[in-house]
């Protein structure tokens, strides 16, 4: 299962990642670089480092959070009173905390 989950990060990864730079997957692909296990490792960690993969990389892994979505979250988090991240009795609050904390630092990158 790790394995699997480390592949779906790094395809996530990628998929981001070649909107930024032109050509990325198609040079993975034909370099085969995109099956060496170092490669899924490196672009699996890069999802992680950009925050929670949760938070960057919606569960469907063919597309990517942009910033203006990050932006787009957390004003429905702050302007929805019954989301934990508004209610510090809730349980959640804290996950919730963490989560928009990430979706700031996606939403703008320096």
């Amino acid at each position: 299962m790790a394995k699997e989950q480390k592949s779906a990060q790094a395809k996530s990864a990628t998929n981001f990642l070649n909107k930024e730079i032109d050509g990325l997957e198609g040079w993975l692909e034909e370099s085969g670089m995109g099956d060496h296990p170092m490669m899924i490792k490196i672009m699996a960690r890069i999802a992680e480092l950009g925050g929670e993969s949760e938070a960057i990389m919606p569960g469907d892994p063919a597309g990517a959070m942009t910033p203006a979505d990050a932006r787009l979250q957390i004003s429905d988090i702050r302007n929805n009173p019954s989301h934990p991240f508004n209610n510090e009795s809730d349980p959640a609050h804290r996950d919730a905390v963490k989560k928009v904390q990430e979706l700031y630092k996606f939403a703008n990158p320096k």
